[in-house]
């Protein structure tokens, strides 16, 4: 069978018009991926003595969904240094030893979030 040029200016018409439409079609995609991104507040965190435990929470929300976050307390030492007392993910509780003022703090990885004076021991 001869190829005629009407022929093949019909198959390179074809076959522009099937690259621009998947081209269209990977764009299509790539912005119904963009809008799918969630929006995250920054995390939220609090650390509150309650009788004779210290409880901290940590958590974000993305696109009006709640996810926990690591979560550490931290008594301070003599020396300027802190200790971890406990850690987990979304709330954790430490339970006093004693009632002796003292600072602590809540952090994520080295930031610090919240700090209290607490009769916590």
């Amino acid at each position: 069978m001869e190829r005629t040029m009407m022929d093949i200016k019909r198959n390179v018409t074809v076959a522009a018009a099937l690259v621009a439409l998947g081209g269209g079609l990977l764009a299509g995609t790539a912005t119904a991926a963009q809008a799918s991104t969630p929006v995250c507040n920054d995390p939220e965190y609090s650390l509150v003595q309650d009788g004779g435990t210290l409880v901290a929470t940590a958590y974000k929300y993305c696109s009006g969904i709640r996810y926990s976050q690591s979560a550490l307390i931290q008594r301070s030492n003599a020396d300027g240094s802190y200790t971890n007392l406990v850690s987990g993910v979304g709330q954790v509780v430490y339970t006093c030893a004693g009632t002796a003022p003292n600072t602590y703090r809540a952090t994520l990885n080295v930031t610090v979030r919240r700090t209290i004076q607490a009769n916590c021991g």
